[in-house]
């Protein structure tokens, strides 16, 4: 699908096409991205999952959780500190009892260890990110915090690579003509219940 115009018109039309979905769709999408997540190199390679709690109308994580934790993996989620995500570590286990922020995402606690690929240099780590829309040249759309390009952007500045960002979505939030700006950040696989794009 095409789209021109802003980046207000683009959040409002995937808002539209999100709140259709109905949660069985929502559960079997997810299921389909949970395989297509665990054909990547980047999955059997990495030691770390930076991954994240999911809103509503938003690609279920807990199948991809329930799988790392399976395979001995280490899993974060973030957290937001004023402008920045801080990646706390976490256990399926301990889920239940995470609250939400004012955004009303479930995140963890302060106190939980923080997990970040510059601390960990010899071990390889792989972030799913969210997004709203996305592209086939793996650009990424967010909801306009800039959380996400913030906490790449500074992975990149300071020259950390032992990470690979592979965006997870819905098919449908697949656009051809995606608007970009020179802060966003391009992601190294983006991955929906149909296919996987690197």
């Amino acid at each position: 699908m095409e789209i021109s115009g802003t980046k207000k018109e683009a959040r409002k039309l995937m808002l539209s096409k999100l709140s259709a979905l109905s949660s069985t769709e929502i559960m079997n999408k997810s299921l389909s991205i949970t395989d297509r997540v665990a054909r990547l190199p980047a999955w059997r390679e990495c030691r770390y999952l930076l991954s994240f709690l999911s809103m509503e109308k938003e690609v279920d994580t807990a199948s991809i959780h329930d799988m790392a934790e399976q395979e001995g993996k280490v899993i974060a989620v973030p957290r937001i500190a004023g402008n920045d995500l801080i990646f706390h570590r976490i256990t399926t286990a301990g889920l239940t009892g995470l609250k939400p922020n004012v955004l009303g995402i479930k995140e963890p606690n302060p106190e939980d260890p923080v997990i970040s690929p510059g601390q960990s240099p010899e071990s390889k780590f792989l972030i799913l990110v969210p997004g709203l829309a996305f592209d086939e040249n793996r650009n990424r759309l967010g909801r306009g915090k800039g959380f996400y390009d913030r906490y790449i952007s500074e992975m990149r500045r300071f020259s950390v690579i032992n990470y690979i960002l592979a965006g997870v979505f819905f098919e449908n939030q697949l656009l051809m003509d995606l608007p970009f700006s020179a802060h966003d950040q391009v992601l190294d696989y983006i991955i929906t219940n149909a296919r996987i794009i690197q």
